[in-house]
């Protein structure tokens, strides 16, 4: 069932979006996911970017039995980033939560992450325990370590988001469940590599986050590499060596993430020491990187040796 965006909607508690191109092969699984869930008050916004498979079959299939699951073909391939944009766009749930394709949830996911933001008025959004899975069924559990971004002072969240963003631990702000007002109030997701990180950090400008210490969903892992992937967000995001004109990948996220903070409602001050926190985040990424770098070129050498 194919709908239009102007139609009139009631107003559920909780809005999925599912952005998706050529998902067939797993988006059966994240709609019966969502189907299962043991709180009722939700709909299911998917957006189809072009699919030349049978996601639209299989989307209109749970559209036609269930009227929470609404079908948004796309006319044209507007990119993936457009695409996380647009199913927010078409939402009206007082929460919101992007879901990929290839992804699926616990059954009461929806229930405990609608009861803990209504028992934290002041969370601007909840993380869950997550696990990564791959194709032949491997699961790695994801569990939290570190300091959550709870913080009442934004410069504290700054400094505990950041520190989350470059690290394995448990939470992932952009597969989290949000207030729908809160995300409108961010600059949403720009045009550019790791661009989850520069909204990110913007959510966590905007206020602190709840966490509920169980394993409530689980993340795909794909085999695809990086710059396959990040083709796929926007033209404008394809993995390309730098120039005169265009800033390497990793120091395009640098300057999202300077621009979150310095663009943001904290006192002059406070915008002078969030970038400084940039910074550092900044020269550690890239230590890191570079470090990888060194070792993957080192192992071939020894094992050769």
């Amino acid at each position: 069932m194919k709908q239009k965006s102007d139609e009139k909607r009631t107003t559920p508690a909780l809005s999925f979006g599912l952005p998706v191109r050529n998902g067939a092969r797993f988006i059966r699984r994240a709609l019966d996911s969502l189907e299962a869930q043991d709180f009722h008050d939700f709909e299911v916004v998917v957006c189809d970017n072009q699919s030349t498979d049978e996601t639209g079959d299989i989307v209109e299939e749970f559209a036609r039995r269930d009227p929470r699951f609404k079908y948004y073909p796309n006319e044209t391939n507007i990119g993936q980033i457009e695409n996380f944009k647009r199913v927010f766009e078409l939402s009206s749930g007082r929460y919101f939560r992007w879901i990929g394709f290839d992804d699926w949830l616990e059954p009461s996911y929806a229930r405990r992450c609608v009861e803990a933001l209504e028992a934290n008025p002041e969370a601007i959004g909840v993380f869950t325990f997550w696990c990564n899975a791959d194709d032949e069924g491997n699961e790695e559990r994801i569990t939290f370590n570190g300091h959550p971004v709870d913080s009442k002072f934004p410069l504290v969240r700054i400094g505990d988001m950041l520190w989350a963003l470059q690290t394995p631990i448990g939470i992932d702000p952009m597969y989290s469940t949000l207030r729908s007002s809160l995300v409108r109030k961010t600059g949403m997701l720009p045009k550019s590599p790791w661009n989850d990180r520069a909204m990110a950090l913007d959510l966590a400008l905007h206020g602190p986050f709840c966490h509920i210490d169980e394993f409530l969903s689980t993340r795909r892992q794909s085999p695809a590499p990086p710059e396959e992937r990040m083709a796929e967000f926007h033209l404008s995001t394809a993995v390309r060596p730098a120039t005169k004109k265009r800033l390497a990948p990793r120091w395009t996220m640098y300057r999202d993430l300077a621009k979150v903070v310095l663009g943001s409602s904290l006192n002059p001050a406070e915008r002078v020491l969030g970038a400084a926190m940039v910074v550092s985040y900044g020269g550690l990424h890239h230590v890191r990187s570079l470090a990888r770098r060194v070792v993957k070129r080192v192992k071939p050498r020894r094992a050769a040796a």
